[in-house]
């Protein structure tokens, strides 16, 4: 119910006191979800480059040796080496 109707005299304005002067949030209070979040994020990824800087490289294994397969032919025991045959001179015509 305005003022008018209960009687008093009204300006047409509220006290300056009773209105709260109004400012703007920050950004920081607005975000503040969000720019935790990323804040842990950036300090995780910065731990983790610093750790892949200063970490020792790994030694690469050495490679496989390589794989040859051999077959293996059966040899005859009861078989004695043979000799090549002396060669024969060829014969002479006379």
């Amino acid at each position: 119910m305005p003022r008018s109707f209960r009687g008093e005299d009204s300006t047409g304005y509220p006290a300056p006191e009773a209105i709260p002067q109004y400012r703007i949030a920050p950004v920081w209070v607005e975000y503040r979800g969000l720019a935790i979040f990323f804040g842990i994020l950036f300090i995780a990824l910065t731990a983790y480059f610093i750790k892949w800087l200063i970490a020792p490289r790994p030694v690469p294994p050495p490679p496989p040796p390589q794989s040859v397969y051999i077959d293996m032919v059966p040899q005859d025991q009861a078989q004695t080496p043979q000799q090549s045959p002396q060669p024969q001179a060829p014969p002479t015509s006379r």
